[in-house]
């Protein structure tokens, strides 16, 4: 099969060069035309060559790919060299690259889901959710201390385990957000201390949190958690932490969604695209978002 792999370079440890990775390709057959990702998806003639695209990186180089025009005409894989790799764990793609590779010639693409959100910042596409509160505090904070920090970390787990930490410790101090959440059929008051609308099931560092999360079946999926059940979040915390899974959480599958909601962290996937000091320049101090479903907007090679 005629690949065009986009590496992130900076992904991953020295086994996933940019060598290793088309030895590894060729070994199995693949014709491989490498390129990094932003140089090959501003070459639609490198697109227009190939049979697959492969996105080899983290959560934020699969996005990049699979959100971009190139993906709608052309079967996107994943080669996860990220941290969290949310998007493949979602998938039950696992993280060994020869197995994964091996796999693609008994597997079938299959549709991929994306979400559409729209609000002051302007338009967004994302794979893995949006939401507010605990999450997006969270991504906003290690932001802030990776920028400061001359510290390496030994391995993607031991940063996993420290991001894993900050959230859980979070938990018990992160303030309620105040805000309104518009349903097909339901509309729902309430201060939150996280709410998520998700098309996979994990979010920030390795988190499950929409455990029937399909980004497959057409549906996004939304949790939320109240001011008033804080020790149900803490606990869900405490077992993130300790490896396990903790207790599932109520979910309601919708296709749109509609959020008025006052200062805080707004993410989609693993950015932050309001801030609480952006809310002053809006009316009364509340922001506006519509998100809606975009079913199978994207073919991508991974199991069923």
């Amino acid at each position: 099969m005629d690949v065009l792999l986009l590496h992130n370079e900076r992904a991953g440890d020295e086994a996933h060069s940019r060598k290793n990775l088309v030895a590894l390709l060729k070994r199995h057959g693949h014709r491989v035309t490498y390129s990094t990702v932003d140089e090959g998806l501003a070459d639609p003639k490198r697109i227009k060559n190939c049979e697959l695209i492969v996105a080899a990186g983290g959560d934020g180089t699969v996005r990049t790919v699979v959100t971009h025009d190139a993906a709608r005409t052309r079967p996107v894989a994943i080669l996860p060299l990220g941290t969290a790799n949310n998007i493949a764990h979602s998938l039950r793609l696992g993280t060994e690259l020869p197995e994964i590779i091996a796999g693609w010639k008994n597997t079938s693409p299959r549709p991929l889901d994306l979400g559409v959100a729209k609000g002051p910042w302007g338009r967004t596409t994302f794979v893995e959710g949006i939401g507010f509160g605990l999450i997006g505090r969270t991504i906003s904070i290690l932001d802030a201390l990776d920028a400061g920090c001359a510290h390496e970390f030994p391995s993607p787990a031991d940063k996993l385990h420290r991001d894993k930490c900050v959230l859980a410790a979070l938990t018990h101090e992160m303030p309620p957000i105040k805000a309104r959440v518009t349903l097909p059929d339901e509309r729902i008051k309430d201060d939150f201390l996280l709410l998520e609308l998700l098309n996979i099931s994990r979010a920030g560092p390795g988190l499950v949190l929409a455990r029937d999360a399909d980004p497959s079946d057409g549906w996004l999926n939304l949790v939320s958690i109240t001011v008033d059940e804080r020790g149900k979040l803490i606990r869900k915390l405490e077992c993130h932490t300790a490896g396990k899974r903790g207790a599932r959480l109520h979910e309601v599958k919708t296709r749109k969604l509609s959020l008025e909601l006052e200062a805080c962290e707004l993410r989609i996937d693993d950015s932050i695209v309001l801030t609480a000091a952006d809310f002053r320049r809006f009316p009364r101090a509340i922001a506006r978002i519509e998100v809606k479903l975009e079913a199978g907007a994207v073919q991508l090679l991974a199991p069923s």
